[in-house]
């Protein structure tokens, strides 16, 4: 009995034609960020320079630093601040409801699963720090040197700034001319939408999420599976939330050249804190965080 071959799959997009499906991404993560040349959306200027101010101020800036020497003896402490940290919170939220808007508009028969991944696509710090970028918001950027001396770090950074700008425009501006912010964001980012839209053709969300790869890394004897990366974030998060020195990291290579052994010391003043060996150096950089913040939060108690 002959088999019927299937006709190969077609899905049209808004605004442009057919899109005949391309070979399927291994994984949500081989999607490529687009190259897209495009008159950008005129830069917002704020009427309330005070508001814009904040915009532009990371939590790190403008304050005296605490010392660790000072942390360890009496816990963290908190002053009043006026810095972005808010308005990136509002606008965080606020870009998750006009990105569902825009592939909603641009998508009606979408399947939510293919939608979901193409949220996904569309709100995460890399994606918002390429845009910080093109709109030349990390120009205006008021932040303590220290806090960007790794450049992984400045890709949170940055795309908390674009969160903040929006959030930003969004307190300015008010629900009254919310149709008028949600213009000017479809204008910025319909581009990137429908290029990634072009990169999904041909895959199910099912395969987008089941190929999506595991960081495996070896904590002493222990298998650890999962997102190692948060545990380096959240002791960047902590240290510029108490305004305390940047963590300094030193690495040591054990073990044989073809199947190294990476360990990393995380010295938060005159504190060292070893981490476990890890295959790769991100790894051990990840999990000696993962101890420092351990310690910090024990010491820290009531107070954290």
């Amino acid at each position: 009995m002959s088999k019927k071959r299937r006709g190969r799959r077609s899905i049209r997009a808004p605004h442009s034609g057919v899109l005949t499906s391309q070979p399927p991404p291994m994984s949500l993560q081989s999607l490529r960020f687009p190259s897209i040349a495009m008159d950008r959306p005129p830069t917002y200027i704020f009427a309330d320079k005070t508001l814009e101010k904040r915009v532009f101020t990371h939590k790190s800036a403008g304050i005296e630093q605490n010392s660790w020497q000072t942390f360890f003896a009496s816990g963290p402490m908190v002053g009043g601040r006026q810095d972005n940290e808010h308005l990136e919170f509002l606008g965080d939220s606020i870009l998750k409801g006009l990105t569902a808007h825009l592939i909603d508009s641009l998508f009606p028969e979408m399947d939510e699963g293919r939608m979901s991944i193409l949220m996904a696509a569309l709100v995460n710090n890399r994606f918002y720090a390429q845009l910080s970028r093109t709109l030349c918001l990390d120009k205006r950027l008021v932040i303590a040197e220290s806090t960007c001396r790794n450049p992984l770090e400045s890709e949170r950074v940055l795309g908390g700034l674009f969160e903040a700008y929006v959030g930003g425009m969004h307190q300015e501006m008010g629900i009254e001319r919310h149709k008028e912010l949600y213009s000017w964001f479809r204008q910025l980012m319909e581009p990137y939408a429908l290029d990634f839209f072009r990169q999904m053709q041909g895959t199910s969300a099912q395969q987008l999420r089941n190929t999506q790869p595991q960081q495996t890394v070896w904590e002493e004897e222990d298998r650890y599976t999962g997102d190692v990366s948060m545990f380096t974030s959240q002791l960047h998060d902590y240290v510029a939330k108490y305004r305390l020195a940047a963590p300094e990291f030193t690495f040591i290579k054990r073990g044989f050249e073809h199947d190294p052994r990476w360990i990393c010391e995380v010295r938060l003043g005159e504190r060292p804190v070893m981490g476990p060996a890890a295959a790769a150096k991100s790894a051990a950089k990840h999990l000696a965080c993962r101890r420092a913040m351990a310690m910090v939060r024990q010491r820290a108690g009531q107070w954290d």
